[in-house]
């Protein structure tokens, strides 16, 4: 199955993909090298996510972890007001199965390319954007 691609977050991405865990959690992983965001759909885990996006097995990936480094998980939670509020950059159960560690600069790079996919997209932000990257919180306004 081809994992689908986003340019910008739209309310049929939204609709299709998200409230995944939770309501109002609309989760993405960004393709550094290729710049590419993919939707993760909502009944499906990262790391089992990873292994279709890639074609590659789990145990592949846990013999080669550097194949899904520069992949960063990134999550946008829009409220009952469908505005996004939040993006959280970096945190999801694969860096732990998988043993990836991102640099603070891809996750940087991924939080600017998540901005950018939610600033160009049809769901308004609140004013003040909150943002998690890596576990540390930052305030960014949209």
């Amino acid at each position: 199955m081809k994992q689908k691609s986003y340019d910008f977050l739209t309310w049929a991405a939204i609709s299709n993909y998200g409230d995944r865990k939770e309501p109002g959690r609309f989760s993405v992983v960004v393709d550094l090298p290729a710049g590419t965001v993919y939707a993760v759909p909502r009944e499906v885990e990262h790391k089992d996510f990873l292994c279709t996006l890639l074609g590659r097995t789990e145990e592949e990936i846990k013999q080669n972890p550097s194949m899904v480094k520069r992949i960063v998980p990134v999550h946008i939670d829009l409220n009952g007001q469908d505005e996004v509020y939040r993006i959280i950059t970096g945190l999801s159960g694969f860096e732990q199965i998988y043993r990836v560690k991102h640099s603070i600069e891809d996750l940087q790079a991924a939080h600017q390319r998540a901005l950018k996919f939610v600033e160009q997209g049809e769901a308004p932000c609140v004013q003040t954007l909150e943002a998690k990257i890596d576990g540390r919180y930052a305030r960014l306004t949209a």
